[in-house]
């Protein structure tokens, strides 16, 4: 148990952060083979660290990569020298079975897609915008792993003080147990007394019990999420810019983008609602019944009629899409800033309730002092003393719990801020 954890004093930030590093490790025991063994605190790992190595491991990984390679080939599309593929045609005709007088005629030619006026544009916007959506889900997809490493470092964190908090409590009951027992040999006390310290004891053990079995399974958590075997040994955060800018918001920016993107494929759809015009370069070579031959250069252009209705029709289908994504974006946007303003909250009331909290253990605790005297003095019965202790041991778990929560809503606050902790390394965000 770290001292820092169940000290009632007011403590600094550097002491905090040493306090929730160690609440996450219990001194080894087992092998790293146990899936439940303890956790190794390390100086040089950083939260930014475990956050890469989650983001590394979590199913949605491949798609940021399978989204820039598609942008890759839309832009590789938009820089080509022809809107489509090219096309080859060959053409004969005889009169085998009209005259069949032994007249032939062969055709050959390279039909070429030509643009469309201001398609070539559409095209590169819509790979513009596929690249920033690529990029936009990268970033979202290290925010979710920041949020989920932070839930599973602060869990520990609380679970380890509770078990830190329940091994000292079942320490007090074995000593009040141990001077129980000689108060009794000395004829002070009944055997009554005894037995309720003894049960007392028994119920501290059941508690400290079941608190290192949800420990155990935090860990194993932990470890299926970021595949360590480690901790940070400092990961307190400090609180982010008190007023982030919402655009800059992963979540915010990758709706953005897919409105973005969406856009210029409604406005490629209307480019494209009519077939590309064609440009036809060929020869052409005629036998004549009596042997001549003819050959001739063969050029020809097809202009495809792009008509309003269809134009409109292919803008209306992609316009519901971008329909959804704009009320998306609008929605993310008031999700974002709803869960900004709880964090702020959350803040202000964890410092409150702290204080308070402080205050409720030193009352507590000079009253269980006073209670000691005076069962000591064979002036207050075990079983007001006991309940003096519980409620001291209650205040003191509370103030504890209650530091913890603190820092926990400060990590959350950058959370929903949008604040994602990464190597310097490594590309930023």
């Amino acid at each position: 148990m770290a001292p820092g954890l169940i000290r009632h004093r007011s403590r600094g930030p550097r002491a905090l952060a040493a306090a929730a590093a160690a609440a996450l490790t219990l001194p080894a025991a087992a092998g790293a083979a146990d899936p439940h063994a303890s956790l190794t605190s390390d100086p040089g790992l950083k939260l930014g660290q475990v956050v890469r190595a989650a983001a590394e491991r979590f199913p949605e990984r491949a798609r940021p990569a399978a989204r820039r390679a598609e942008a890759g080939a839309l832009d590789r599309r938009a820089s080509a020298w022809l809107p489509g593929n090219p096309a080859v045609e060959l053409t004969h005709y005889n009169d085998a079975v009209g005259t069949g007088a032994g007249n032939r005629e062969w055709e050959a030619g390279l039909d070429l897609p030509l643009w469309r006026p201001g398609q070539k544009a559409a095209r590169a916007a819509v790979a513009e915008g596929a690249a920033a959506q690529a990029e936009a889900g990268r970033r979202a997809l290290r925010l979710k792993a920041a949020g989920a490493v932070r839930e599973a470092l602060w869990a520990l964190a609380l679970q380890r003080n509770r078990v830190a908090l329940a091994r000292t409590e079942l320490e007090t009951a074995r000593s009040l147990r141990d001077k129980v027992k000689r108060r009794l040999e000395l004829g002070d006390l009944a055997r009554t007394d005894l037995l309720m310290a003894r049960e007392r004891v028994g119920e501290k053990r059941t508690a400290l019990t079941e608190a290192r079995s949800r420990l155990r399974v935090l860990r194993s958590r932990y470890r299926r999420l970021t595949g360590l075997e480690r901790v940070p040994d400092g990961w307190r955060e400090e609180r982010a810019d008190a007023a982030p800018a919402l655009a800059d918001h992963p979540a915010v920016a990758r709706a953005a983008r897919a409105v973005q993107r969406l856009r210029a494929q409604r406005d490629l759809a209307g480019k494209e609602s009519a077939a590309n015009p064609s440009l036809l370069l060929g020869s052409r070579r005629e036998r004549a019944a009596d042997g001549t031959t003819v050959n001739s250069l063969l050029a020809s252009v097809r202009v495809p009629f792009g008509l309003s209705t269809q134009r409109r029709a292919a803008e209306a289908a992609a316009g519901v899409d971008l329909a959804a994504a704009r009320a998306r974006l609008d929605r993310v946007r008031r999700q974002t800033r709803q869960a900004l303003d709880r964090a702020r909250e959350s803040i202000a009331a964890a410092r409150q309730t702290l204080d308070q909290a402080r205050e409720r253990e030193r009352m507590a605790r000079d009253s269980r002092d006073l209670a000691r005297k005076a069962f000591d003095a064979g002036e207050y019965d075990l079983i007001d003393l006991i309940k003096v202790q519980e409620k001291y041991a209650g205040a003191r778990r509370d103030r504890a719990r209650r530091e913890l929560t603190l820092q926990r809503a400060v990590a959350r606050y950058n959370q929903a801020a949008g604040d994602i902790p990464w190597p310097h390394s490594a590309s930023s965000h």
